[in-house]
């Protein structure tokens, strides 16, 4: 064999730069828009941003539990109980259904939608903090 062709056998078989000996190349790229920057290292117009979206989804938030239907069946189921309790007999079976089903199914799933919302209502309190006293470190308002 000449000496050009045992270089590139040796050259494959040991790799040679970029190339590592019998392997693929895997090349990592990170997508700036799939890893957020931290809010420490983001400059104030950024921070501005972030400020508004925050914003945003808590406002969606707390319209998720405000609007939602649990909370419209809860408030109906009231003002049925309390209606049947006014002017129904005591021991009327109608009362008692319309306990169940107007307030205490619909108040099960209230509270369960409250602390799923809670938890992104205080996260997002949280970062808007943060925000505020980074803003404040840059001297905007």
């Amino acid at each position: 064999m000449d000496k050009q062709g045992q270089q590139e056998i040796s050259q494959q078989n040991e790799g040679n730069g970029n190339y590592a000996a019998g392997r693929d190349i895997v090349i990592n790229q990170v997508n700036e828009k799939s890893c957020p920057k931290p809010l420490n290292e983001c400059t104030p117009d950024e921070l501005i941003a972030e400020r508004v979206h925050t914003k945003k989804i808590l406002k969606d938030a707390r319209k998720a539990i405000f609007l939602s239907w649990q909370l419209a069946a809860v408030t109906a189921g009231l003002i049925v109980y309390a209606v049947c309790a006014l002017y129904l007999p005591i021991g009327y079976t109608g009362m008692w259904l319309a306990t169940v089903f107007f307030f205490v199914f619909p108040a099960f799933f209230l509270v369960w939608l409250v602390q799923r919302e809670g938890e992104v209502i205080r996260d997002q309190l949280l970062k808007l903090n943060l925000i505020h006293r980074l803003l404040r470190g840059y001297g905007v308002r």
